[in-house]
């Protein structure tokens, strides 16, 4: 966290303010910089309304204490209302410009009782945010499955055919309005192989990827997808945005948010994607030999 000498002198100020009003609880600390221009050590840092740092005292609506190793909050920061009562407890990987959550954060009511928790990886939620209403009462979140993209099959070319169609493709599906996650099944066969019926395999697996993060919504899971066959191959799956989907098809550098290479099946739960929108890109590394891709999509949606 980098702090300027004008923003400095601006909390000095407001500390000194604090004291000819009525803000006595709020603690002060020594909010130190570094020979590097960086926050070091305790700090108090103050807020308005609207979370953006308050510079005047009547704009004061909550404040944090957190402490810094060159500029890098360490330990658990805790956010207050102005009357003292806890708002929010947890550690951040980085406050600037934004926070980012990390690892298990609670939020709280003004009255103090619990309103959100949930764990982070880097700001990205790896499991179901709980939340529970000002009376302490857990607010059950309800979820219906539905088929985003039915069973869909795509032939693809080795990709040493120079003379038959591209060994890439990109499969581009619609995403439902208030999809929290979505589930991808994909199998892969040779297309001089046959394949064989694997949806009970397929169920316990899908089952194993949600129940332990998702726990509303692992239920009646044999009724999500239909049988399909499989063969190994030489494969390679990226879930990606459009713009790595689009440089994907161009053979050029792109990245994955999941990836897996020589797979039979795959079932994915994928809960950091473009709004709306999945990508579902493959390629084909075998010498000779087409395959059968076979995917179908499922979203998780929030009623």
């Amino acid at each position: 966290m980098y702090v300027s000498i004008n923003q400095i002198l601006r909390v000095i100020c407001i500390l000194l303010l604090l004291s000819e009003y009525s803000l006595a609880q709020v603690p002060t600390a020594s909010n130190a910089i570094n020979s590097n221009g960086l926050a070091h050590g305790d700090w108090v840092v103050l807020f308005d309304r609207d979370w953006e740092p308050a510079y005047r005292v009547e704009d004061v609506s909550y404040y944090r204490k957190v402490s810094f190793n060159n500029g890098v909050p360490v330990g658990i920061v805790r956010d207050y209302y102005l009357n003292g009562t806890l708002q929010f407890e947890g550690k951040l990987s980085s406050c600037n410009p934004k926070d980012i959550p990390h690892g298990l954060c609670t939020w709280y009511h003004p009255n103090g009782k619990k309103a959100q928790e949930c764990t982070f990886n880097n700001g990205s939620p790896i499991c179901e945010i709980k939340k529970w209403d000002e009376n302490g009462q857990l607010i059950q979140k309800k979820y219906k499955f539905v088929s985003a993209l039915a069973r869909n099959e795509r032939t693809i070319n080795s990709e040493f055919n120079i003379y038959a169609k591209p060994s890439r493709t990109v499969i581009q599906v619609d995403l439902p309005l208030n999809t929290e996650y979505y589930i991808v099944k994909i199998s892969m066969r040779n297309i001089n192989q046959g394949g064989e019926d694997n949806s009970v395999e397929l169920i316990k697996l899908l089952a194993s990827v949600v129940a332990p993060a998702y726990p509303l919504v692992s239920q009646s899971l044999g009724y999500i997808f239909s049988s399909i066959p499989t063969d190994a191959c030489n494969t390679t799956i990226c879930i990606t945005d459009k713009k790595n989907a689009e440089l994907f098809q161009q053979v050029k550098e792109y990245a994955c948010w999941k990836s897996d290479n020589n797979i039979k099946t795959l079932t994915r739960a994928v809960n950091n994607f473009e709004p709306g929108k999945a990508y579902i890109c493959i390629d084909n590394h075998n010498n000779r030999t087409a395959v059968i891709a076979t995917v179908e999509v499922v979203a998780v949606v929030a009623e």
